[in-house]
């Protein structure tokens, strides 16, 4: 299975996306011209980031690896899906480039068990035919990008710059809703249920009545909740617990006795 790159012409570098280029390499079995690629320097890109290959032929997966570390990038490639299953630790930070045909687990299978097992890694799919039920049936299953072969240089580049900032933007929402929670961590049951009746957009005296206890009360547990989750108004109080997806079911929030 071969990845049908759009080889560029003998001197010629990929085109720039605004980053230096470094050197030019001669990939092993590939034709007799070097190539030139921009470093990896954007921001937004964890630098622990990997990008994941599988591919079952062997000139290919190699072309595609070199390709990829002369973008500046970590690369580790596979001969199978199965091999990458089993390597890949459901957590670590990157994305995936994957034909759809190949021999044993296929693209779609996959993917398939990626979201069984809920592993949120940005794949990108490449196949000489886009528009067949399965390449259809990939992108239902959450593949980001769909390139056609043959794929020409920049496209690899830019795909696998939306994936990894994609997957750098998923790490960095789930890492603050973790430290959100962490704040409603320290709130005592009832100042969960004042938090949770806040956000239903209650009144302090409402709250009060609700709860049976005096207004003072109320206000104390107000003046402790906006502490401890380091909040200054009650809309910045509703963002945050929105942020975590927090209800009124949430185990976090639980719904408090009413009289």
């Amino acid at each position: 299975m071969a990845w049908g790159w759009d080889w560029p012409s003998a001197g010629r570098s990929s085109r720039s996306m605004g980053a230096t280029c470094g050197p030019p390499i001669t990939l092993k079995g590939a034709p007799s011209f070097t190539l030139s690629f921009p470093q990896r320097t954007d921001a937004m890109i964890d630098p622990a980031a990997t990008v994941y290959i599988i591919d079952d032929d062997p000139a290919a997966r190699d072309a595609v690896t070199a390709l990829v570390r002369q973008m500046g990038l970590r690369a580790q490639a596979f001969a199978s899906a199965e091999q990458f299953l089993e390597t890949y630790d459901g957590t670590s930070p990157g994305c995936l480039i994957t034909d759809l045909r190949m021999l044993g687990i296929s693209g779609v299978e996959l993917l398939e068990r990626m979201v069984r097992a809920g592993t949120p890694l940005p794949v990108i799919i490449i196949t000489a035919y886009p528009e067949t039920p399965v390449t259809v049936r990939a992108m239902q299953l959450g593949a980001v990008t769909l390139l056609e072969k043959p794929c020409a240089d920049h496209q690899l580049w830019e795909a696998i710059r939306d994936a990894l900032e994609r997957d750098a933007r998923r790490r960095a929402g789930e890492a603050r809703r973790r430290e959100i929670r962490a704040r409603i961590d320290q709130l005592t049951p009832r100042e969960r249920d004042v938090l949770r009746l806040i956000v239903e957009g209650k009144a302090n005296k409402q709250i009060a009545k609700q709860l049976g206890v005096s207004l003072r009360t109320v206000e104390a547990h107000r003046h402790n909740i906006f502490e401890k989750l380091q909040a200054h108004s009650v809309a910045e109080l509703v963002r945050l617990v929105l942020e975590t997806g927090l209800s009124d079911r949430d185990p976090f929030l639980p719904r408090g006795p009413t009289w």
